[in-house]
Protein backbone atom coordinates (compact mmCIF):
# COMPACT_ATOMS: atom_id res chain seq x y z
CA UNK A 1 0.00 0.00 0.00
CA UNK A 2 1.28 2.78 -0.89
CA UNK A 3 1.94 6.19 1.85
CA UNK A 4 -0.87 8.44 -0.28
CA UNK A 5 -3.16 5.75 0.10
CA UNK A 6 -2.37 4.88 3.88
CA UNK A 7 -3.19 9.17 4.13
CA UNK A 8 -6.58 8.26 2.22
CA UNK A 9 -7.57 5.39 4.23
CA UNK A 10 -7.54 7.44 7.47
CA UNK A 11 -7.60 10.97 6.18
CA UNK A 12 -9.88 12.23 9.46
CA UNK A 13 -7.29 11.30 11.85
CA UNK A 14 -4.55 12.61 9.45
CA UNK A 15 -6.21 16.01 8.96
CA UNK A 16 -6.26 16.10 13.27
CA UNK A 17 -2.80 15.53 13.46
CA UNK A 18 -1.76 18.11 10.88
CA UNK A 19 -4.16 20.65 12.47
CA UNK A 20 -3.03 19.19 16.13
CA UNK A 21 0.48 19.76 14.89
CA UNK A 22 -0.26 23.19 13.61
CA UNK A 23 -1.17 24.49 16.92
CA UNK A 24 1.74 23.09 18.49
CA UNK A 25 4.25 24.33 16.25
CA UNK A 26 2.75 27.72 16.61
CA UNK A 27 3.61 27.63 20.07
CA UNK A 28 7.37 26.28 20.18
CA UNK A 29 8.45 25.66 16.61
CA UNK A 30 8.30 22.14 16.35
CA UNK A 31 9.28 22.58 12.47
CA UNK A 32 9.91 25.66 9.81
CA UNK A 33 6.77 23.70 8.01
CA UNK A 34 3.36 24.80 9.51
CA UNK A 35 1.35 24.70 6.41
CA UNK A 36 -1.12 22.26 5.69
CA UNK A 37 0.71 20.88 2.37
CA UNK A 38 3.92 21.22 3.53
CA UNK A 39 3.52 18.99 6.66
CA UNK A 40 1.14 16.79 5.00
CA UNK A 41 3.90 16.08 2.06
CA UNK A 42 6.97 16.42 4.03
CA UNK A 43 5.99 15.13 7.58
CA UNK A 44 3.12 12.72 7.18
CA UNK A 45 4.05 10.85 3.70
CA UNK A 46 7.20 11.32 4.24
CA UNK A 47 6.96 9.16 7.72
CA UNK A 48 4.82 6.77 5.61
CA UNK A 49 6.86 6.15 3.31
CA UNK A 50 8.02 3.16 5.40
CA UNK A 51 5.00 1.25 4.66
CA UNK A 52 5.89 0.76 1.15
CA UNK A 53 9.68 -1.08 1.56
CA UNK A 54 8.70 -5.22 1.34
CA UNK A 55 10.58 -5.70 4.98
CA UNK A 56 8.32 -3.22 6.74
CA UNK A 57 5.32 -4.07 5.87
CA UNK A 58 6.03 -8.06 6.02
CA UNK A 59 8.13 -8.35 9.21
CA UNK A 60 7.65 -5.44 11.36
CA UNK A 61 3.88 -4.60 11.06
CA UNK A 62 4.00 -8.43 13.27
CA UNK A 63 5.65 -6.78 16.05
CA UNK A 64 4.59 -5.41 19.12
CA UNK A 65 6.63 -2.48 19.78
CA UNK A 66 8.76 0.40 17.93
CA UNK A 67 11.01 3.16 18.80
CA UNK A 68 11.02 6.43 17.41
CA UNK A 69 14.51 7.79 18.36
CA UNK A 70 14.73 11.39 18.05
CA UNK A 71 11.24 12.01 17.39
CA UNK A 72 11.40 15.98 17.73
CA UNK A 73 7.91 16.71 16.42
CA UNK A 74 6.90 13.36 16.63
CA UNK A 75 7.63 12.46 13.08
CA UNK A 76 7.95 9.43 12.08
CA UNK A 77 6.26 7.85 15.20
CA UNK A 78 2.75 9.78 15.50
CA UNK A 79 2.14 9.02 11.64
CA UNK A 80 3.12 5.53 11.95
CA UNK A 81 1.31 5.20 15.06
CA UNK A 82 -2.03 6.62 13.14
CA UNK A 83 -1.38 4.20 10.59
CA UNK A 84 -0.65 0.92 12.29
CA UNK A 85 -2.88 1.39 15.76
CA UNK A 86 -2.25 -2.37 16.57
CA UNK A 87 1.41 -1.53 17.45
CA UNK A 88 2.53 0.34 20.10
CA UNK A 89 5.37 3.23 19.93
CA UNK A 90 7.55 5.18 21.93
CA UNK A 91 8.44 8.09 20.84
CA UNK A 92 11.88 9.15 22.23
CA UNK A 93 13.64 13.01 22.29
CA UNK A 94 15.78 14.90 24.89
CA UNK A 95 14.22 18.21 24.61
CA UNK A 96 11.33 18.66 27.32
CA UNK A 97 9.40 21.40 25.15
CA UNK A 98 9.15 19.08 21.97
CA UNK A 99 8.28 16.29 24.25
CA UNK A 100 5.76 18.35 26.08
CA UNK A 101 4.15 19.32 22.70
CA UNK A 102 3.82 15.82 21.21
CA UNK A 103 2.39 14.60 24.47
CA UNK A 104 -0.07 17.41 23.73
CA UNK A 105 -0.70 15.91 20.11
CA UNK A 106 -1.15 12.26 21.75
CA UNK A 107 -3.78 13.78 23.78
CA UNK A 108 -5.51 15.58 21.21
CA UNK A 109 -5.82 12.57 18.79
CA UNK A 110 -6.59 10.16 21.52
CA UNK A 111 -3.62 7.93 20.32
CA UNK A 112 -3.63 4.94 23.08
CA UNK A 113 -0.58 3.63 21.09
CA UNK A 114 1.76 6.33 21.46
CA UNK A 115 3.99 6.99 24.93
CA UNK A 116 6.22 9.82 24.66
CA UNK A 117 9.63 9.87 26.74
CA UNK A 118 11.92 12.38 27.28
CA UNK A 119 15.41 10.81 27.35
CA UNK A 120 18.22 10.41 25.89
CA UNK A 121 18.19 7.05 23.66
CA UNK A 122 21.51 5.94 25.59
CA UNK A 123 19.66 6.37 28.98
CA UNK A 124 16.65 4.24 28.03
CA UNK A 125 16.78 0.23 29.70
CA UNK A 126 13.98 -1.10 27.30
CA UNK A 127 14.32 -2.61 24.60
CA UNK A 128 11.99 -2.69 21.14
CA UNK A 129 10.71 -4.84 18.44
CA UNK A 130 12.12 -2.07 15.70
CA UNK A 131 13.29 0.82 15.66
CA UNK A 132 12.94 4.66 13.42
CA UNK A 133 14.67 7.94 13.00
CA UNK A 134 14.23 10.39 10.77
CA UNK A 135 16.46 13.18 10.09
CA UNK A 136 18.24 12.77 14.02
CA UNK A 137 22.15 12.58 13.73
CA UNK A 138 24.63 11.04 11.49
CA UNK A 139 24.62 7.16 10.25
CA UNK A 140 27.12 6.27 13.21
CA UNK A 141 25.51 7.65 15.55
CA UNK A 142 21.82 6.79 15.30
CA UNK A 143 22.93 2.84 14.59
CA UNK A 144 24.95 3.10 17.88
CA UNK A 145 21.68 4.43 19.71
CA UNK A 146 19.50 2.03 17.32
CA UNK A 147 21.65 -1.43 18.80
CA UNK A 148 21.34 -0.32 21.99
CA UNK A 149 17.36 -0.05 22.18
CA UNK A 150 16.45 -2.57 19.65
CA UNK A 151 16.28 -6.24 20.29
CA UNK A 152 18.84 -8.75 18.74
CA UNK A 153 17.46 -9.87 15.55
CA UNK A 154 14.93 -6.56 15.53
CA UNK A 155 14.52 -4.18 12.91
CA UNK A 156 16.22 -0.76 12.39
CA UNK A 157 14.99 1.55 9.66
CA UNK A 158 16.66 4.99 9.01
CA UNK A 159 15.23 7.83 6.93
CA UNK A 160 18.27 9.17 5.40
CA UNK A 161 19.18 11.64 2.74
CA UNK A 162 21.46 9.85 0.07
CA UNK A 163 24.24 11.90 0.45
CA UNK A 164 25.36 9.72 3.10
CA UNK A 165 27.59 6.89 1.65
CA UNK A 166 25.90 3.52 3.78
CA UNK A 167 26.20 -0.04 3.49
CA UNK A 168 25.24 -3.27 5.59
CA UNK A 169 21.19 -2.48 5.12
CA UNK A 170 19.12 -6.21 4.03
CA UNK A 171 16.70 -3.64 2.37
CA UNK A 172 16.61 -0.25 1.14
CA UNK A 173 13.57 2.45 -0.40
CA UNK A 174 14.55 4.86 -2.57
CA UNK A 175 11.65 7.68 -3.04
CA UNK A 176 11.74 11.88 -4.13
CA UNK A 177 10.27 14.52 -1.75
CA UNK A 178 10.16 17.46 -2.96
CA UNK A 179 13.40 17.98 -5.38
CA UNK A 180 15.51 15.75 -2.93
CA UNK A 181 16.16 11.97 -2.99
CA UNK A 182 15.59 10.14 0.04
CA UNK A 183 16.38 6.23 1.33
CA UNK A 184 14.97 4.10 4.24
CA UNK A 185 17.30 2.25 4.78
CA UNK A 186 16.57 -1.20 6.72
CA UNK A 187 19.35 -2.84 8.97
CA UNK A 188 18.71 -6.51 11.21
CA UNK A 189 20.16 -5.50 14.77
Amino acid sequence: MTALEIYNNNKDKFEALIVAFQIENDKINLSSFNDHENILQKHILDSLKIFEMHSFSENVIAKKTIADIGTGGGFPGLALAVAAPEIDFVLLDSVRKKTEAVQSIIEKLQLTNVTIINDRAENITQEFDASVSRAVASFEQIMTWSKHITKKNGDIFLYKSTKEEISGFIDKLDYKMGNDKRTIYHFSA
